[in-house]
């Protein structure tokens, strides 16, 4: 049951590659029946257990679309240059 609970948590990550870790998870299975007890009893988003029940029986390119992030995400930061972390006896020295 612990199983089961823990994985309630990773339903709502839905993009990326995740979901298709979620799936071969082998308690995955009891794991969804009990978020759809929890979605009709008021406990858990509906339309989560919708993508989820779509995601299951949908092929692969349809899954790939699901989990595709969302176009136009400008919420994410830049990355910052990896270089300036370098040690400095790496770095050019300019005299």
């Amino acid at each position: 049951m612990r199983d089961v609970w823990f994985l309630q948590s990773k339903f709502s990550r839905t993009i990326g590659v995740r979901p298709y870790r979620l799936l071969e998870q082998p308690k995955f299975r009891a794991a969804f029946d009990f978020l759809q007890l929890r979605a009709e009893s008021g406990g858990a988003d509906p339309q989560l257990v919708k993508w989820w029940a779509d995601f299951q029986e949908a092929d692969e390119v349809t899954r790939r679309q699901m989990t595709a992030p969302p176009k136009g995400n400008k919420s994410e930061k830049p990355r910052r240059n990896s270089n300036r972390f370098r040690s400095r006896s790496k770095q050019k020295v300019v005299e």
